[in-house]
């Protein structure tokens, strides 16, 4: 078993590598300013990989609530440890999924309002800031999520593939370098989970794939946050050199946000 998570004070500079029959690459880079402050970025990524499969989480924090960082790495573990317990992501029948996780996540707000409600502020914050943040608190942490399962081994007929989402971290979907559309939707930056509230907006999206094998589909899934804005408009399968010019003129842009990019193929 690998159990990979990211380290929120750390960049990640992108990567690949082979577990099983998984190619993953992977980066993750604060924005500017969050580096500038040496402060803690709002994303999170965490993926397993298992003898059978791989899950995996990719969460975006919202930095407008109480530290968003907080629900983000919450939410990416409780979801990892979600799909690896429950039997919902073995399913094929979308809705089975979706409430099933719909339950998991309104269950998960109970130790998580506990975690916030005794999160120590740092000791210099103080005055109108400090009372700022307080009642932030009283609304919980919130974050965005792309979670899912991939389940393809050498002597099985099938692959297997089990993808949610809540808010609008962006997902694509590849046959083999070529784009696959129209597969996802649903996406709304006023979807994402609290830690106070649970479930904000529509429920999550789930898309469900029993693929035998040489019948076509997708081979490979990518997930990326706001960060690289650059390539939400990009036409091909980005190479490694490609990946890492987009992230540097990301943090060079006068909206930097924190970058992170999983990519998970099974060939």
């Amino acid at each position: 078993m690998r159990l990979f998570q990211i380290d929120q004070r750390l960049e990640y500079p992108l990567s690949s590598l082979q577990a099983g029959p998984y190619s993953i690459r992977c980066t993750y880079a604060r924005s500017r300013e969050t580096r500038q402050g040496d402060d803690v970025g709002q994303d999170y990524i965490t993926y397993k990989v298992t003898d059978d499969s791989i899950l995996f989480c990719v969460c975006d924090g919202v930095s407008q609530s109480f530290y968003g960082n907080l629900a983000a790495k919450y939410l990416g573990d409780s979801l990892l440890q979600f799909i690896s317990e429950s039997d919902c992501f073995n399913s094929a029948d979308s809705e089975v999924v979706k409430y099933k996780l719909s339950s998991g996540l309104q269950q998960m707000t109970a130790p998580a309002t506990n975690m916030i409600n005794h999160y120590e502020l740092p000791s210099h914050i103080g005055g109108l800031f400090r009372e700022v943040l307080e009642e932030k608190r009283l609304k919980g942490s919130e974050t965005t999520f792309v979670c899912g399962k991939i389940s393809y081994t050498a002597d099985s007929n099938k692959v297997q593939i089990t993808v949610a989402w809540l808010g609008d971290t962006a997902i694509r979907l590849f046959d083999h370098g070529t784009e696959i559309p129209g597969l996802v939707s649903g996406f709304s930056q006023w979807n994402r989970w609290s830690t106070c509230h649970g479930v904000m907006g529509e429920g999550p999206s789930i898309l469900t794939m029993d693929l035998a094998k040489g019948s076509g589909g997708p081979n490979c899934i990518q997930i990326f946050t706001d960060g690289l804005m650059g390539y939400r408009n990009w036409k091909r399968y980005p190479e490694n050199a490609e990946l890492r010019q987009m992230i540097e003129t990301s943090y060079n842009h006068v909206a930097s946000d924190d970058v992170s990019f999983l990519e998970i193929r099974w060939d």
